[in-house]
């Protein structure tokens, strides 16, 4: 809680003040003092050195105040009832029909008084002062208006009496005490929000593992953490007030100015200390259009390298990996096993890899399984769909941030580092963008705003739904990617080209969801049959999500055609041609006995007759497809 000092300037105040203050307990402490106005400066200053953080003042004494100390200044006002009570007063004493009151004050004094004209039946002209050597002359201009009386603080009081005008003085009440003691304590609130904040940003700052620094424009350190003071072999006090170029060398006065001037960050460059080589980065920071300071971050070399490791690490454990490998990608056809073969062999190499096809779902496997084949496997695999973000996202996802570059890898592509980097729907992405990965694929990262390319392994794995070559003739994809890409080359077939591949396919998807829910089902020839001539338009995606539907909804232990065809409908439907009607599986053995059995009003004798079968049978039909006593299926 904060500790509050109030500057009272007349000692009628002091009761109702210390008599309000027993209600309010969000302060520490409170002090309440009575001050002449020409010594509220000095005591206010005294009050900033004996720790008091808010301060609460009126009328000049608060604008003198404010100029005397960096702390915090409540103004108490005037209270509205106070103003009534000083017009009825006057109205007394002047006994005369409409009078002209002026009310002359400071701004900060002034509560909210409208139609207190009408309210008092009075003319109430108010002149309120910016300043308080405004006083004077306007209650010198009330005078001129013809003012029959006026209200006001000592000042204007003062040179009523001079002029020879009734006065009434403006006085607080405890109205304006209540509101200056709330208003201190939602300032005492935030307060110590504020101080709860700078703790816990200290606290983070000087448990990081690099080095913080905060430099003026004029080249001058102002802070920093106790991490950078540590790094540098000195104590905070020592480095606070030092010029940077004498900490650092290679950070010039001129450098530094130029880059204020220009608005220019100054990015990473390297620094010797001690025989310990220091890698720093060096950002402006704008408040209001203006740049304050720059803060540099920094870190020794083998610290950096150290913890790049440790987060690949770390990110191939939390999932940044490969599941799938050419162990279980079903390759029964003999295409499928040409591809196999193919793939192996390129995932030994280090070149970019391009995968075309429809099927995604395939392509993203295969992508995984080639990651570990390759010599990049004990690495982070880092999947990004260039057809999800927008340019200027994925440009910072792909290469950072322009104006913040952190010693700790914070882009896709560095994460990627000794690792592959797949890129779905490559086709989508901006020309800029491409441009970089040109690069990349050269091992050359070009991180947003740095000023030179970083040297940088990883395997680029590209997938693309057709050929690129339409975007290559129309310009809008560029030619050093494409051919970087086409070194290496797969084109993944259909399912539907490939059927000897899809009951492996599907026998393992079921199996996984089997898996997944603790549920065991069979499936029937026919079931089997169905799927394996299904063009499988979705590929092994809509499988999966087929599979899954089955093992969710099946009542039976054994999986029939029927059942599966429904469940296929469901997942993806069909419109009718020209229209927006969507067309659901029916069985046309159950839309035809429940036409009969509604025909016949539900006489199972009648519709076995007509069907030329037994009632028995007919009851097995209708359990089969699930027909109920209205006829629904």
């Amino acid at each position: 809680m904060a500790r509050v000092f109030f500057l009272l300037p007349y000692k009628e105040l002091l009761a109702p003040a210390e008599a309000l203050a027993k209600s309010y307990s969000g302060f520490s402490e409170l002090k309440i003092v009575i001050a002449e106005t020409d010594q509220a400066a000095e005591i206010a200053k005294e009050a900033e050195k004996d720790g008091y953080e808010i301060i609460i003042a009126r009328g000049v004494q608060a604008q003198i105040v404010k100029r005397a100390v960096s702390l915090p200044v409540v103004e108490f006002k005037a209270s509205a009832q106070s103003v009534g009570l000083a017009i009825r007063a006057l109205c007394r004493r002047l006994d005369a029909p409409h009078p002209r009151i002026g009310l002359v004050a400071l701004t900060n004094t002034l509560p909210y008084i409208s139609h207190y004209s009408e309210l008092f039946d009075v003319e109430l002209k108010v002149y309120p002062a910016r300043e308080h050597t405004e006083l004077r002359p306007l209650t010198d201009a009330a005078a001129a208006d013809g003012c029959a009386a006026v209200i006001g603080a000592n000042t204007v009081l003062t040179r009523a009496r001079e002029l020879g005008l009734p006065g009434a003085f403006l006085e607080s009440g405890e109205e304006g005490l209540h509101l200056a003691y709330e208003t201190a304590g939602r300032v005492a609130y935030t307060l110590e929000a504020a101080k709860r904040r700078r703790a816990e940003m200290d606290f983070m700052l000087n448990n990081t593992t690099g080095g913080i620094m905060r430099v003026g424009p004029d080249g001058v350190i102002t802070n920093v953490n106790q991490v950078g003071a540590r790094i540098l072999g000195r104590e905070v006090p020592e480095l606070v007030g030092v010029s940077v170029d004498q900490v650092f060398p290679e950070i010039s006065r001129s450098s530094m100015e130029e880059s204020f001037s220009k608005g220019e960050d100054m990015h990473a460059f390297v620094a010797e200390q001690k025989n310990r080589t220091l890698l720093i980065n060096a950002v402006l920071i704008r408040t209001d259009g203006v740049f304050q300071c720059m803060i540099l971050t920094y870190q020794e070399d083998s610290a950096i390298r150290q913890m790049d490791s440790d987060l690949r690490s770390e990110l191939y454990r939390r999932g940044f990996m490969a599941s799938h490998t050419f162990d279980r990608f079903i390759a029964v056809q003999k295409e499928t096993e040409n591809l196999v073969r193919q793939a192996r062999r390129m995932a030994a190499q280090e070149s970019p890899i391009l995968l075309t096809g429809t099927d995604h779902a395939c392509l993203d496997i295969l992508a995984e399984c080639i990651h570990n084949d390759s010599p990049f496997r004990g690495n982070a695999f880092i999947t990004v769909d260039c057809s999800a973000y927008h340019e200027d996202d994925l440009d910072n996802m792909l290469f950072g941030n322009y104006t913040t570059r952190k010693d700790t890898p914070q882009s896709l592509a560095e994460l990627a580092e000794n690792g592959t980097l797949y890129l779905k729907n490559v086709e989508a992405l901006p020309l800029q963008i491409q441009y970089k990965l040109a690069r990349l694929t050269q091992g050359q990262f070009l991180h947003n705003g740095a000023n030179c390319p970083l040297r940088m392994k990883l395997r680029l794995v590209a997938s693309a739904a057709g050929s690129l070559v339409g975007q290559l003739n129309e310009g809008t994809f560029r030619s050093d990617l494409y051919y970087a890409l086409h070194v290496l080359k797969l084109e993944i077939p259909p399912l539907r080209e490939r059927r000897d591949d899809i009951p492996g396919w599907f026998e393992q998807y079921m199996s996984e969801w089997e898996e997944t829910y603790h549920r065991r089902f069979h499936l029937t020839r026919d079931a089997r049959d169905y799927a394996a001539s299904y063009d499988w338009p979705g590929g092994l995606f809509q499988m999966s999500c087929v599979c899954e539907r089955l093992v969710l909804l099946s009542e039976k232990r054994s999986i029939g055609a029927d059942f599966l065809r429904k469940q296929m409908e469901q997942v993806m439907p069909r419109l009718l041609p020209d229209t927006d009607r969507i067309v659901t599986y029916k069985d046309p053995k159950a839309v035809e006995i429940a036409g009969l059995l509604r025909r016949y009003n539900g006489s199972r004798e009648k519709v076995a007759a007509a069907l030329g079968v037994s009632k028995t049978t007919l009851w097995r039909y209708i359990k089969k497809y699930g027909i109920g006593p209205d006829y629904s299926y």
